[in-house]
């Protein structure tokens, strides 16, 4: 049976996902990378249905469908309304995803300049924290800041839920999930904030999809976090390294550390410490001008809240916080258009080379 889309379904060509949170049994992954799963919870996204109107609907026997549908109301993207399912979570159609672009762009311009304006004034203050080891410029150091104080006033919000820990799921679980169909929005706001390591010690870095940092080589392994984080913190010498040590040196050797001709170690990321990663937010929060871009994140996230209420069916609306948290975070990408629109912030000549927004973070011995 060929299927026609309607006004309450998507094309599962022009949809994509993203995900956030712990996903150590594979989900939602495992149940979105086959194509029924994710052609019931498009059909189903805000369209609660029975098993048989999914059967019909997708050319699909009933005792098939009532497999494939028990699997995702135990992964919790399906939820159980009477003798009708319903999508889980969010899958934005491109009328939300453009009304909630042009609410946050709206109040961008003035809310870039402000934290720019913050970040400028907190660079000599970060620098006395001893976070820049190596030769970066106030340009790079600001691209970091700019970006980190952005996130730091949209976590700072009432409304902010952490994208890194989820509410638990039905399952157990801590993850959570958005679907988009395909936008075109005038202007590409995709920012990763990847993180490798694990507990203490961690390697943070931004990378925005434009300006050539997307495909910036930042993979590392857990354990040349570890190893990166213990020569940094005991500020080792080449001649200290084990013979396995000279080996493993060599997978982050020019990629986030270089050694001088004396064999000193020299971090080419940012290195903060857990104490000073909280001075530099108290530097950031006790400028004049912290209140006022406050107040502008806050309306901007109300107004993202309330754009995504009036398009949810109400089973989603305990999930508005951590939808309205994930399209918060577009204001990265803004403001990052803002200042290099307006000359505040120069793109890095060798996008594929620079540490821009590469930094990590240390606990104490």
């Amino acid at each position: 049976m060929a299927r026609e889309f309607g006004a309450k379904s998507f094309n599962p060509e022009t949809v994509s996902f993203i995900s956030s949170g712990s996903q150590p049994s594979g989900l939602p992954w495992k149940m979105l990378n086959r194509k029924l799963p994710r052609n019931i919870l498009l059909e189903a996204s805000d369209n609660p249905s029975t098993i048989e109107e999914l059967s019909i609907e997708l050319g699909i026997a009933v005792p098939y469908m009532e497999e494939e549908v028990e699997r995702l109301v135990d992964a919790t993207l399906l939820k159980k309304t009477g003798d009708r399912y319903v999508t889980d979570f969010f899958i934005m159609g491109k009328d939300t995803q453009l009304a909630i672009y042009k609410s946050q762009r709206q109040s961008s311009p003035e809310r870039s300049k402000l934290l720019d304006a913050i970040a400028s004034d907190s660079l000599p203050q970060l620098r006395d924290l001893d976070i820049v080891r190596n030769d970066m410029s106030d340009n790079d150091l600001k691209w970091w800041a700019v970006l980190h104080l952005t996130d730091d006033c949209i976590q700072q919000s009432g409304s902010y839920t952490s994208i890194y820990q989820p509410a638990k799921r039905a399952n157990g679980e801590e993850w959570g999930i958005i679907g988009y169909e395909q936008a075109n929005l005038p202007e590409t706001c995709i920012m990763n904030h990847n993180g490798y390591g694990w507990g203490a010690d961690m390697l943070w870095c931004y990378a925005p999809s434009d300006y050539g940092l997307w495909d910036r080589d930042e993979g590392i392994s857990y354990e040349d976090t570890v190893f990166l984080a213990d020569i940094i913190r005991n500020g080792r010498n080449l001649s200290s390294f084990s013979t396995s040590e000279q080996r493993q040196w060599k997978t982050l050797e020019n990629r986030f550390a270089h050694a001088d001709g004396d064999g000193n170690i020299i971090p080419d990321v940012l290195v903060i410490y857990f104490d000073n990663h909280e001075k530099i937010r108290e530097i950031w929060r006790s400028h004049p001008l912290y209140a006022k871009v406050r107040e502008n994140v806050d309306v901007t996230f109300g107004k993202t809240i309330e754009i995504l209420r009036k398009n949810a069916n109400p089973v989603l609306h305990d999930r508005l916080l951590y939808c309205a948290s994930m399209q918060m975070l577009d204001c990265r990408m803004m403001t990052l258009h803002d200042e290099v629109d307006s000359g505040r912030l120069v793109p890095p000549e060798d996008p594929a080379h620079s540490k821009i927004g590469m930094f990590l973070v240390l606990a104490r011995d």
